[in-house]
């Protein structure tokens, strides 16, 4: 990676903007004004270039309470108390942990300190300005993204959403105190954050570390079915689609292997990904859900390729898109776009149309010449199917909370979770209901106590 050839002014740089420096610091992060800022371009392009700060901080609470795996009584008694009460949905948490919102929040700096240091460094290299600043706007934006999910209520389009969002910081000084914005003001923020990166990014990037304009788009179109905006998340996605549609063929992966995904492969738009909780959504300790797995059929690749056996009745899981030991992929791909486009043309009365996109993506998962799409009567029907597929296809990608939050909205599509506690000799079996209030996460308290913000209600 780029970041090794960093000098040693520039590396203490930023080990000291991304340095803690207490954990009673507002946010949790703060840079150290004594340490030297950036003055180049370069220097610039190498924080950006740090995958490890820019491409693999995204929260790992966002598959913590999912319903795709489960954690026998062993399994989960083993773990940290924190984790233990995040997996069963408690209501009240002994602490509320830190590294989901210190990890983003970090990275968030990175971006405000690279925005900020734009404006005053000089340079005739306009491209690579225009694309630094496109860059740094992109991962802010997604950044606030992925938090909102965690820490904020759900988006209700066409809804005032004026319940607690998140508080917007667009600069680098953390000793300035930021109030929580509304849920409106801040996913407007985070639609302006990717809209003006769609305009500055290139076209095409060197690495998939690094975002392109099509990332942008299909950000956008993320973001946009999270908040019901089929029209927009539609006109994103076909943006991408339009520029390539390149999708893996399941029939030429090495489905026997333990990490079936090439690293960086054509169907990955950009990659990133969260390593957080990676006890907790360890690959060789957690189980697929039965009723998920129960889902694919005999002649369905994904089968092979995203699930392995355990040899104690029990299905894990080794389809890892982003072939790493990363807790889920967070990063944009085309699969997902497919499925967006599916979803979004049935929503919007253009059934057959979806269906089209559906059965492209689907022949690629099946065994040559077996895929078969069903006749559907109605478009909750074809619907209903669709939301099932982009559930099988999109395992650990940090989707499944937001579709449960989104759809929870409709009791059509509502979901009731469940986990049991199995100590040999009791059976407890513990619910989050739709939209219950634990579907959103407490901010770490010492956020709370040393910037004065609300705190969600559990």
């Amino acid at each position: 990676m780029k970041c090794k050839k960093i000098n040693i002014l520039i590396f203490v740089s930023i080990m000291g903007l991304f340095a803690v420096t207490s954990c009673e610091k507002y946010l949790d992060v703060k840079p150290d004004s004594t340490i030297s800022t950036p003055q180049t371009l370069k220097d610039l392009r190498a924080m950006l270039d740090n995958e490890s700060r820019i491409n693999q901080t995204y929260p790992g609470l966002l598959e913590v309470g999912t319903d795709d795996y489960y954690l026998n009584f062993d399994q989960i008694t083993s773990q940290y108390q924190l984790y233990q009460d995040f997996y069963f949905w408690k209501r009240e948490l002994i602490n509320s942990g830190t590294s989901s919102w210190q990890a983003s929040f970090g990275t968030i700096l990175v971006a405000n300190v690279v925005l900020e240091s734009l404006e005053k460094i000089i340079s005739s290299d306009i491209s690579l300005k225009t694309e630094l600043s496109g860059e740094a706007h992109f991962v802010r934006g997604l950044c606030y993204y992925y938090l909102a999910l965690v820490y904020c209520q759900t988006y209700k389009h066409g809804k005032e959403n004026n319940q607690l969002g998140l508080p917007i910081r667009l600069g680098s000084d953390s000793n300035v105190k930021v109030q929580r914005s509304s849920l409106e003001k801040t996913f407007e923020f985070i639609i302006a954050e990717l809209k003006l990166a769609r305009e500055l990014l290139p076209e095409q990037v060197a690495v998939k570390t690094r975002p392109s304009k099509a990332a942008a788009s299909a950000a956008l179109a993320k973001v946009y079915l999270y908040m019901q905006d089929y029209q927009n998340a539609e006109k994103m996605a076909l943006e991408v689609y339009d520029k390539s549609n390149v999708l893996l063929d399941f029939n030429k992966l090495d489905i026997q292997s333990n990490r079936p995904f090439p690293a960086l492969h054509d169907e990955m738009i950009y990659l990133a990904y969260s390593v957080e909780n990676a006890e907790l959504l360890n690959e060789d300790d957690l189980n697929i859900s039965p009723e998920l797995y129960n889902l694919y059929e005999e002649n369905d690749l994904r089968k092979e390729v995203y699930f392995k056996d355990k040899g104690d009745g029990a299905k894990g899981f080794k389809g890892n898109y982003a072939s790493n030991f990363s807790s889920y992929f967070a990063g944009m791909a085309m699969d997902e776009i497919y499925l967006i486009l599916a979803e979004c043309h049935t929503r919007r009365g253009r059934r057959s149309d979806g269906l089209i996109f559906l059965k492209e993506l689907l022949t690629k998962r099946y065994q040559n010449g077996e895929y078969q799409l069903p006749d559907f009567t109605t478009d909750t029907q074809a619907l209903k199917y669709i939301l099932q597929e982009r559930r099988k296809e999109l395992i650990f990608r940090g989707v499944r909370w937001s579709d449960l939050k989104r759809l929870n909205l409709d009791k059509e599509f509502e979901t009731r979770l469940s986990r049991e506690v199995d100590d040999g000799t009791h059976v407890q079996t513990i619910y989050l209901e739709p939209n219950d209030s634990r579907y959103v996460y407490p901010i770490p308290e010492s956020v709370i106590v040393l910037g004065g913000i609300e705190q969600n209600t559990r």
